[in-house]
């Protein structure tokens, strides 16, 4: 047909097709540029960012599901950092995937910028950042060295989890004019007014910082903190204050956008600053969205690191040696926290029996040659007993009934094969140097799910992150060797 067309309808047809292909190429500039393919349908406005993990030093990962109605849907991103999470590690993670949760909702671009372990604790402090610049952290340890950040964020995204940003791309990438937040510090208001202005009739004043700040009462903590980003460029500008005296309910995550954009312009890029996330969230200062409430179970899910991973698998060969191999985790605290002496005396004594007959029973009955046994008192324990120790000679159980207690303990899992000294030691050999608690902590942990056999001995959130991670590991299997002595119920509940 074309060959016997006049030659004008051929001039014709050939422009058309070039026109077409013009069109073609000119959509998939718009539509279709650096691989992020956008969907536009009745039903839907959906964008999927490039299908890849991010690697703890590549750029972070990018939530951009609007389809979920949580995040607002603004073209800006949105940076939020938070001086401290509160707690000890298992607590402040906790804490932090809350944060993740709640900020996944605020917008649809938004990053939670990565905080640094230090005490077995997640926080930002100015000598810290110090080590960073200068070129390492000797005092504190990245997440990166915790867990493996690639599915970490993965997961978070699956979730509708804000992602995790490094502290080197939050100075790279956020806005220096920072939106500071400020809320009360304590785990209660009674009795206490944030505001002097004691009458407002608003649960939030928002307004420029210099202003506001005055009547507002910001810990020195958190002055502290934003003094410090000072020095990197960010200046805050605007102040959103939560008053103690008029917070009687939960305050809607809507009444917190709303008040942080009164000054700021929802197209642009914002960078958000909280002090401590443990008292919005924990105390219920915030109201968390619904799907937050899995945030414990999330915990359980979190790959370690490919160092501790390594780490682990060093301290089995070189120190548990026998495998298969049976790991008894051990919570002390929970005992000598009690103030009933003469109770926690017996209880302990107790509960410890019961753990060493349950674990001789599978050793038996299994044929498990090895031990691998976690406590969570000395240099490398519990946070809590790091001053409990010095009023435990004021009680009737005293240092010498704690130390006969766990000297049992310790001498029926080792057969007197080791001081606690020595066992203390093999962790910090294991680490390649590392001393840091709540990174020996984890270590300890990764080492105790990867045996053949778990049993809890006193229960907390970090036995329970255990026995999350355990039974995932051995989902399954039809013989699940598992027990909880001592426990709350809701471990008892999961065995």
């Amino acid at each position: 047909i074309f060959i016997m067309a006049s030659t004008t309808v051929r001039r014709l047809l050939v422009i058309s097709v070039c026109l077409v292909c013009v069109v073609v190429v000119v959509w998939n500039v718009l539509f279709h540029r650096d691989g992020s393919h956008y969907s536009w349908t009745q039903a839907s406005f959906r964008m999927f960012e490039a299908e890849r993990v991010s690697e703890p030093n590549d750029e972070p990962i990018l939530l951009l599901d609007l389809t979920r109605g949580g995040g607002s849907n603004h073209p800006g991103s949105v940076h939020m950092i938070s001086r401290s999470y509160g707690g000890q590690m298992t607590r402040a993670m906790k804490n932090m995937l809350l944060h993740q949760c709640w900020a996944g909702s605020f917008a649809s671009n938004v990053h939670v910028v990565e905080p640094f372990s230090a005490k077995s604790s997640l926080y930002h402090s100015q000598s810290i950042w110090h080590e960073v610049e200068s070129g390492g952290v000797t005092s504190a340890a990245r997440l990166s060295d915790y867990f493996d950040m690639g599915a970490f964020n993965k997961l978070s995204k699956e979730h509708y989890y804000a992602s995790i940003m490094r502290w080197e791309d939050f100075l790279r990438h956020a806005p220096s004019s920072i939106v500071a937040v400020a809320a009360p510090e304590t785990v209660s208001c009674e009795g206490r007014k944030l505001l002097s202005q004691s009458n407002a009739s608003s649960a939030i004043l928002v307004g420029p910082y210099e202003e506001l700040a005055e009547t507002c009462t910001l810990s020195s903590q958190y002055r502290n903190f934003l003094a410090g980003l000072q020095k990197y460029n960010f200046t805050a500008t605007t102040l959103v204050c939560i008053q103690c005296s008029s917070w009687n309910a939960p305050i809607e995550l809507s009444e917190i956008r709303d008040a942080v954009y009164k000054y700021a312009n929802r197209s642009e890029n914002l960078t958000l600053t909280f002090s401590m996330w443990r008292n919005y969230a924990s105390v219920g200062l915030l109201r968390m969205p619904e799907h937050c409430k899995h945030s414990d179970r999330l915990a359980g899910q979190v790959v370690s690191s490919h160092n501790l991973m390594n780490q682990s698998q060093y301290y089995i060969q070189h120190f548990v040696k026998s495998t298969p191999y049976i790991s008894v985790m051990i919570r002390v605290e929970r005992f000598l926290t009690q103030k009933n002496s003469g109770r926690m005396n017996e209880s302990f004594t107790s509960c410890l029996n019961r753990a060493i007959e349950k674990y001789e029973l599978h050793r038996k009955n299994r044929a498990i040659p090895g031990v691998f046994v976690t406590l969570d008192i000395g240099k490398f324990g519990s946070g809590e007993l790091q001053g409990t120790s010095k009023q435990l000679s004021r009680r009737k159980f005293g240092r010498e009934g704690w130390s006969v207690a766990v000297d049992t303990a310790f001498k029926h899992f080792f057969s007197e094969r080791w001081t606690f000294s020595e066992w203390e030691s093999s962790f910090v050999e294991a680490s390649g140097g590392i001393e840091e608690r709540g990174y020996i902590a984890l270590l300890q942990r990764t080492i105790a799910i990867s045996g053949d056999c778990l049993i809890l001995f006193g229960g907390g959130k970090f036995q329970e992150v255990a026995l999350q991670q355990f039974k995932a590991a051995y989902a399954g299997t039809s013989k699940l060797c598992l027990e909880a002595v001592c426990t709350e119920k809701t471990i008892a509940d999961q065995v």
